[in-house]
């Protein structure tokens, strides 16, 4: 897929592994490197696993995706501007645009 930035300081951040390992830690800092691999070596959305480790999210409420970086956060995208009317149809969206790294509240003390 071909993936673009939100914007210049999230691009600048996520396109340097000193600025992300600086931000994030070694261990999220190349969860993040992995899954932005993922993400342009797939042809489109539909060859993003939804399965762990991976676990890509569509959100049709925001219009966001996400793939997991481990259990707390995740690499939130969604499909280029042109292609956001065909977000229904993964297979048609070859074009990303990320938004950043969410956090997850860290889900400890709570029952399943």
């Amino acid at each position: 897929m071909e993936i673009s930035f939100d914007n210049p300081e999230t691009r600048d951040l996520l396109c340097c592994q000193q600025n992300m390992v600086a931000r994030f830690g070694n261990q999220l800092a190349r969860l993040i490197c992995c899954r932005l691999a993922v993400l342009r070596a797939a042809p489109s959305l539909a060859h993003i696993p939804a399965a762990p480790p991976i676990s890509l999210v569509v959100s049709a409420k925001d219009g966001l995706c996400s793939v997991a970086l481990g259990r707390l956060a995740r690499l939130d995208f969604r499909p280029y501007a042109a292609k956001r009317v065909l977000a229904k149809n993964l297979a048609a969206i070859s074009e990303i645009e990320i938004v950043g790294v969410g956090l997850i509240a860290d889900a400890k003390g709570k029952k399943s």
